[in-house]
């Protein structure tokens, strides 16, 4: 019966089976991007309240450091940069990818889900529709209430919401190439651990090529021009100390 009530409503059935992961999402989203952005604009609305019950008017360089502390300093603020967040949203999606195809890491249930009337396509494509429903949607919500806490508190004409949209499609295509990248794993690893140390090896490689070659670019720009560094970038690139 329950194999039956899989295959008649597989999406349903995977979104009331991962519901707790959607739960989890919209917590850390809200601990992480949501929380320290309201903390930041309750900061900016005290001091405007300051300083208009003392008769300061606001002047442009207060201004300009009112839409730093709520648009140009949240999220990518000193302790949360763009590294870290990039590892946190990019785990949350890779996190994702392992709870939804966590049938894959034992071998009974991967071959009772084989045996299912639905093809492998088709469940792939039903367990990215719960991705998107379970993890890009909580996201969207913690996007939501930053800028309406901001209206709410009143310094909603300090929130630059061109750049604000910006970031939060950049932590949205974080957790999708996480999410991407562990959907990969979980496929070709056979358990957790290895799933864990697979993404990250490839995420690794994936930084050092391309740490390399924006060294080798920067070394490039930096010495046309400059004598005193060709011969490291003799050593770096031989066609290059031909064409010179």
């Amino acid at each position: 019966m329950r194999r039956n009530n899989q295959s008649m409503h597989p999406e349903r059935w995977l979104l009331k089976r991962n519901i707790a992961l959607g739960i989890a999402v919209l917590v850390i989203m809200c601990l992480v991007f949501t929380f320290p952005g309201i903390r930041a604009v309750h900061g900016v609305s005290l001091d405007i309240r300051y300083a208009t019950e003392n008769g300061y008017p606001p002047d442009s360089h207060t201004i300009y450091w009112y839409e730093q502390r709520i648009t140009s300093s949240f999220p990518f603020s000193m302790k949360l940069n763009q590294e870290v967040l990039c590892v946190i949203f990019g785990a949350l999606g890779f996190g994702s990818a392992m709870v939804l195809f966590r049938h894959l890491f034992s071998r009974k249930q991967a071959m009772m889900t084989a045996a299912l009337p639905v093809s492998r396509e088709k469940d792939l494509l039903e367990r990215t529709k719960c991705f998107a429903i379970l993890t890009l949607v909580p996201s969207l919500i913690s996007f939501a209430l930053y800028p309406l806490a901001a209206v709410a508190y009143g310094v909603g004409q300090y929130l630059d919401t061109g750049l604000y949209a910006v970031r939060c499609i950049s932590v949205l295509m974080m957790e999708i190439y996480g999410y991407a990248l562990g959907v990969f794993c979980a496929s070709l690893c056979g358990t957790v651990w290895s799933t864990i140390l697979g993404g990250i090896v490839l995420t690794g490689s994936c930084e050092v090529i391309w740490y390399g070659w924006s060294t080798m670019a920067h070394s490039y720009l930096n010495t046309m021009g400059r004598k005193g560094q060709f011969d490291p970038l003799k050593r770096i690139s031989p066609v290059i100390s031909m064409y010179k």
